[in-house]
Parts: C-alpha cells; sequence; structure tokens
C-alpha cells in the first residue's frame, strides 16, 4: 500500500469570516520551500534588513519589497498613506476565495515566499489526500509578468493542466472567479537605498498579490497540485495554497484531547487525526492518547532488529520485533537513498495487520529503511542513529499528523 500523502501543520485562521459559509478549507504550509524574505516586518523593533525583491533586483532602484501594515504605518510620512500587508497574513473570505492564511508574520523575519527569477522551476504543492472540488494558489511578479501552469496530481494519474498568466505587481488588478486580486492597492518599499535612506518608503497605493483558481474533479484523490514556470520574464513570488474539501465532516480528534468535526483534510492540515467516516465529536472520546514507543535495533533496544531479505520479482521482505509499547497498533515503513541521509520518506503506512513484517518492491540505488512504531494519532521513534540520538522524523512525508516518543 502506497502512502497516502499527508502535509503537516497547516496554518489555522485567525478571524471568522462573516461571508456565506463554505466547504472544509485547508490551508496549505509551503514554508519548507520558500527561499526569500520579500515582506519588510519590524516585530523586533526595527526594520528586518534582510530582504530580496519582489523585482529582478537588477539595479539599485529596482530592489522594491512588500512592508506589513505595521511598518506601513511607522514609515510613512504624511500626506503618504500607508497601505501594507496584514501583519498576521489573513484575509477574510471573499466572493471569489474563502479565508486565505498565509506564511508571513510582522513579528517573524524568516522566509516567507518561493521566489523565481527565471525559467524552469517548478514547485510540488503537497496536500492531505482526499477529494476537493477547487484549489487556490497565491503569487505576484517583479518586473513584467510570468506564465506559469497548474496540474492536479491525483492518485490515478494526472489532471489536465490549466494555464495562467501572473501579472506584474503594479498591473490592473484580474477580475474572475479563477484570477482575481487576493489584495491590491498596497504601497511598497526599498531597503538598502543608499547612504541615510536606509528604507525609502514609496506610497504607490498599486501593487497586488493574485490569486488562481483551479477547478478540481471531487471523484478522484487529489495528492498535490504542480507548479511550473514556463517563461523567464518576470520575477515569480509565490505565497501560498489552499484547497476546499466538499468531503463530510468527521471527528477530528487532536493531541490536547479535543474535538472538532471537520472535514479529514482540514483536519490533518490542523494538526489533528480524523476518526473516519460517519464519526462525529458527540459521540467519539478523544481522551490523551498512549506512546507508539520504538522499535527494537538489537542492542541498546532489545528485541529483533530490522532485517531485509530479498524476495522473487524484485520484491524486500522487511521483518522486525514488536516494540516497547502496548499502545503501538501497528508499524510504518520510511524510505530513503543512502548516502543522502534523513532525506527518508513513508513508502508504507499500513502492513495490513502483518504488524511485524512487510513486502515492499525494490527501488534503484542503495536504500535505507526505517521501521516506525505507530498509534491511531503519531507515529513513534525512527531510531537511534551512531552517536544514541534521535533520528528525525521525514522532512517530506509521513504517515501520522504528529510524533510522539517513549514507552509507557
Amino acid at each position: 500500500m502506497r502512502l497516502a500523502r499527508l502535509l503537516l501543520a497547516g496554518l489555522a485562521a485567525l478571524a471568522v469570516s462573516t461571508a456565506p459559509a463554505r466547504a472544509g478549507v485547508v490551508q496549505l504550509d509551503l514554508s519548507g520551500d520558500f527561499n526569500a524574505d520579500v515582506v519588510v516586518n519590524d516585530g523586533s523593533g526595527v526594520n528586518d534588513p534582510t530582504q530580496e525583491p519582489i523585482d529582478l533586483g537588477a539595479m539599485a532602484s529596482g530592489n522594491f519589497c512588500f512592508p506589513t501594515q505595521s511598518v506601513a504605518e511607522a514609515t510613512a510620512v504624511a500626506p503618504q498613506t500607508p497601505n501594507g500587508l496584514p501583519d498576521d497574513g489573513f484575509f477574510p473570505a471573499a466572493a471569489e476565495h474563502p479565508d486565505v492564511q498565509l506564511a508571513w508574520r510582522n513579528d517573524d523575519d524568516g522566509l516567507n515566499a518561493w521566489r523565481l527569477a527565471g525559467a524552469g522551476g517548478v514547485l510540488d504543492i503537497r496536500v492531505p489526500a482526499g477529494r476537493y472540488s477547487e484549489f487556490h494558489v497565491y503569487a505576484t511578479c517583479g518586473d513584467g509578468d510570468a506564465l506559469i501552469q497548474l496540474t492536479p496530481e491525483y492518485s490515478d494519474g494526472a489532471g489536465a493542466a490549466v494555464p495562467y498568466t501572473v501579472p506584474d505587481w503594479f498591473d490592473p488588478p484580474l477580475g474572475t472567479l479563477d484570477a482575481y486580486a487576493l489584495i491590491d492597492g498596497l504601497d511598497r518599499m526599498q531597503p538598502g537605498s543608499g547612504p541615510g535612506t536606509p528604507f525609502l518608503y514609496e506610497d504607490s497605493n498599486q501593487t497586488a498579490v493574485f490569486g488562481f483558481r483551479v477547478l478540481l474533479d471531487p471523484a478522484r484523490d487529489l495528492l498535490s497540485v504542480t507548479l511550473e514556470r514556463t517563461d523567464s520574464t518576470g520575477a515569480l513570488n509565490v505565497f501560498g495554497a489552499l484547497a476546499i474539501s466538499d468531503e463530510p465532516p468527521e471527528a477530528c480528534c487532536f493531541p490536547d484531547g479535543s474535538c472538532m468535526d471537520l472535514g479529514p483534510g482540514e483536519c490533518v492540515s490542523a494538526g489533528g487525526a480524523a476518526q473516519g467516516p460517519g464519526s462525529e465529536c458527540l459521540t467519539t472520546d478523544c481522551p490523551e492518547p498512549g506512546l507508539p514507543g520504538w522499535t527494537p535495533d538489537g542492542a541498546s533496544r532489545a528485541g529483533d532488529p530490522l532485517r531485509v531479505a530479498k524476495g522473487a520479482g524484485g520484491r524486500l521482505d522487511l521483518s522486525w520485533g514488536r516494540g516497547c509499547s502496548p499502545d503501538a497498533v501497528d508499524h510504518v515503513v520510511h524510505e530513503g537513498p543512502i548516502g543522502s541521509w534523513y532525506q527518508h520518506e513513508a513508502v508504507l503506512c499500513d502492513t495490513g495487520g502483518a504488524i511485524v513484517s512487510a513486502t515492499l518492491m525494490a527501488a534503484p540505488g542503495g536504500r535505507y529503511f526505517l521501521v516506525v512504531p505507530v498509534t491511531e494519532l503519531d507515529e513513534g521513534s525512527y531510531g537511534l542513529d551512531s552517536f544514541g540520538v534521535e533520528r528525525p522524523p521525514s522532512p517530506f512525508l509521513t504517515c501520522r499528523p504528529a510524533q510522539r516518543l517513549g514507552c509507557p
């Protein structure tokens, strides 16, 4: 059984929308792919000077970024009117979109965009596996437009690619349900613009962030959406994405024992564990979950360690001993390339009742395997390295939304 892809720790909405209710909204966390800081913030008490530009930044006069609203209010001088991005990255629902939560914060000096100043880039935006009706991505471009195409990747193959033009951030806002302005009429700032003027504020009232919608096939299980850059004109900046699920809500248990009725993808995005179709919080008990524990390594963790044997037809037969915790309900298998340590990802999320054995097809090249015990809610230990230190969980794909270590 191949992995049902999960996305950890989605961003929760920070305000209550007064717009008509929409189906479950899964905010997609792209921070692992961010490579640029294009939003000036001042949460530390001073303006963050470590910026990349929205535009190409080919000359000193072309090195502009977005300010947050706090920065805009602190920097603009009358008669300038401060218009910055919301400090918390939140946009309430409108006719074109549900509530949107993007990743920048006024108190965070870190990266906040995936920036590509050239052709050939591909961004694979993963979603909690499930059925969705819409996908939205949020981006803008500097020094010209950018051509992109968005391709849904379903469990049974790719959907049709949908092309879009991401306008320059100074262009008029788009005005359809498929291509629209998330926010418009913003100002911009030029950090490091010369002696005596480290931050030059421009009261432009024109720059924008745009949204692009793809209608999905709700009868197919979506795994990801691929964003591909197909030209090389301007500098493309991608801030975030979301998916809208039409799956009925079910009980969603959180690590603190609380429960909310959410769609399964929305539940995983928020850090919970979906309890299955037909479940509801009214009749579901979410007490503090048990500990998954660890799998034996034959040394400091007593028991039968993992063994791998070649089977017929390119199969690999794996076997291991039971771990330390009676709370573990199964084991999952993660695989990675030998030499690129800790680049593992889940390849088997259910042993089908075998518990201490599994069969996989051999992948090309040298591979390593890690067997991890799991409860219904959590993954356990990935084992100890040669220094006796816990190995980190998968940076890509996991089988449970959270990790808890130890044995009862």
